[in-house]
């Protein structure tokens, strides 16, 4: 969806799909490409192998990516632990997504009820 030099994807926590991005995404799309997708086990995705840990799912999304022949720079968007993985990817890969973002995401070592919210960052 929409058109731009960047694009966003759209990565949903905490058990939920692509359908979490339904309000945020069209309005992003005024700006530049976005996109969601299910990522493996929900939504209509089959289920992934494991461990479902951030290296092994950082290479599952590297080739969703290649698959989707979605070009360079992406910004990286992730809602709860998802935007951690994110992160992860985008560390592996600081050329290819030099933005990340987490949204609404608790740290570990934070006191109950931190939260870190909206936040994006250059990777590099």
């Amino acid at each position: 969806m929409g058109q731009g030099s960047a694009t966003i994807v759209l990565d949903a926590g905490a058990g939920n799909d692509s359908l979490t991005w339904a309000g945020t995404q069209p309005k992003l799309t005024l700006q530049t490409q976005v996109c969601s997708y299910d990522r493996a086990g929900l939504g209509s995705s089959a289920s992934g192998p494991y461990p479902r840990d951030a290296d092994h799912v950082a290479t599952e999304f590297h080739g969703l990516l290649a698959a989707a022949h979605i070009p360079s720079p992406v910004v990286l968007m992730g809602h709860s632990h998802r935007g951690l993985f994110l992160c992860d990817y985008a560390g592996h890969t600081p050329l290819r997504s030099p933005w990340a973002g987490l949204y609404s995401c608790r740290m570990a070592g934070t006191p109950t009820g931190s939260v870190y919210q909206k936040v994006i960052f250059p990777v590099s």
